[in-house]
């Protein structure tokens, strides 16, 4: 590590310590994941799962990219910096303008469609309580975001990832204590309660930032592109938000609705053991983000190729033996929920090779998403969603969850192999674990 420049040595550091964080959230997930299972089903856990992917998109969409252009801008300029720019004025107005009331405006309509028609009839009382809650997700996802762009990555994911499934645990918990009933009802009501009291926690850790953006003075520095094209950057931020989880929402939205709730809550859980083979990729992502997108604002592309291939490093070396150990142990894994989730095994084998690819490829649809090509991740995204939903739509009905996994899988290919072209192409980074070659070559 002594051969590396201070400031990368500073971000490992730090990274180090993000590590221990990250495995404590990991596994209060998983600890989360088992209690909700045990304690109220495959059934019930089906359908909460069903609602939760339509949060999830409903938020993505809700959101329109902009928390991410925030953070992006924040680690670019600096908090203190961004307030006096033009652009920070404009887009603190528009986040006000349509966020807010999207986001409030729109749940509502969801809810009295929900609610006053035979729409999904079997997850109306789910998909009532995540609708009632978005707005507060969505405060979650902001401020979350700015505590990112000034660097407190810690902070940043205290609220989601520690306090939200802690607060899911001791709700599950106090349902089966007390002896209540454990159908969807007071399913949804722990979740509610849960996602509450996390974004209270996160509002609490980040005030100081929230409260340094708030403090802006007159806008004197910079030139804006205008509203209209700070929504555009956000809309195509907003396709690749979530990731690598998309079209496992996907697969369970179509599941839950070409299938039934057991298979629903077998393609959930499969995709979420799958995740594990990245944990350590979702910390170094979280703890590099801001530096990245600095790097480029500020034209080090050597340093930004540095830290890409640092990344590429990372994943490699703590996902693939993560990868071996799920795909040997895939029954015992998978047992961990209950007997019945044996059966997706196999499903849970090929979303885990998915994940390995794109790991492979390193941090490819980021970097261009931070280097002021996000038009261009966004249209790759689009396509992969598209391949993913296609072969959804042929493959459930002949294959069920295995149909899911082999779906999820070709979409993650696609989306790893060409994104890593185009951030060669466009900003002239090797993403991929093979700039190791080219190093060594050079």
């Amino acid at each position: 590590m002594s051969s590396l420049p201070s400031g990368l040595r500073r971000i490992l550091v730090q990274l180090g310590k993000l590590v221990s964080l990250r495995f404590l959230a990991i596994g209060l997930t998983l600890v989360q994941t088992i209690i909700l299972t045990r304690v109220f089903g495959s059934e019930t856990f089906g359908q909460l799962s069903f609602a939760l992917s339509v949060s999830a998109l409903a938020v993505l969409a809700l959101s329109f990219g902009l928390d991410q252009v925030m953070m992006r801008d924040i680690a670019r300029a600096g908090l203190a910096g961004l307030t006096r720019q033009k652009r920070w004025h404009d887009l603190s107005r528009l986040m006000l303008k349509v966020v807010l009331c999207g986001g409030i405006v729109l749940p509502l309509i969801g809810l009295a469609v929900v609610l006053g028609t035979d729409i999904a009839p079997l997850y109306r009382v789910p998909l009532s309580g995540v609708l009632l809650v978005i707005p507060v997700v969505l405060l979650r996802k902001f401020t979350e975001a700015a505590a990112l762009g000034a660097k407190q990555v810690m902070r940043s994911i205290l609220g989601t990832q520690i306090a939200y499934p802690g607060l899911m645990v001791a709700g599950a918990l106090a349902v089966w204590l007390a002896g209540a009933q454990t159908g969807i009802g007071n399913a949804t009501l722990v979740y509610m309660l849960a996602t509450l009291g996390s974004c209270a926690l996160s509002l609490v850790l980040i005030w100081k930032v929230l409260g340094q953006l708030r403090r802006g003075g007159p806008a004197t520095e910079g030139d804006s592109p205008g509203q209209a094209r700070l929504m555009v950057s956000g809309w195509h931020f907003a396709f690749v938000a979530l990731g690598f989880v998309i079209g496992q929402h996907m697969d369970v939205l179509l599941m839950g609705i070409m299938a039934g709730p057991h298979d629903v809550a077998l393609v959930r859980i499969a995709a979420r053991v799958a995740e594990m083979a990245g944990l350590v990729r979702a910390i170094a992502i979280l703890q590099y983000k801001p530096h990245l997108a600095e790097s480029y604002g500020h034209g080090r592309i050597d340093q930004l190729q540095h830290q890409a291939r640092t990344l590429a490093i990372i994943f490699v070396a703590t996902g693939l033996p993560i990868t071996l150990g799920l795909w040997i142990f895939a029954e015992p894994a998978m047992s961990v929920f209950g007997a019945e989730f044996v059966e997706g095994s196999w499903a849970m084998r090929i979303y885990v090779l998915g994940v390995f690819f794109t790991m492979v490829c390193g941090p490819s649809n980021t970097t261009l998403t931070l280097c002021d090509h996000e038009r261009t991740a966004s249209r790759i995204f689009a396509v992969a969603l598209a391949i993913n939903f296609a072969l959804d739509l042929l493959l459930i009905p002949r294959l069920g969850v295995l149909g899911c996994a082999i779906a999820n899988m070709s979409s993650m290919l696609f989306l790893g192999s060409v994104s890593a072209l185009y951030s060669w192409r466009r900003v002239g980074i090797n993403t991929t674990i093979f700039s190791l070659l080219t190093r060594r070559a050079s």
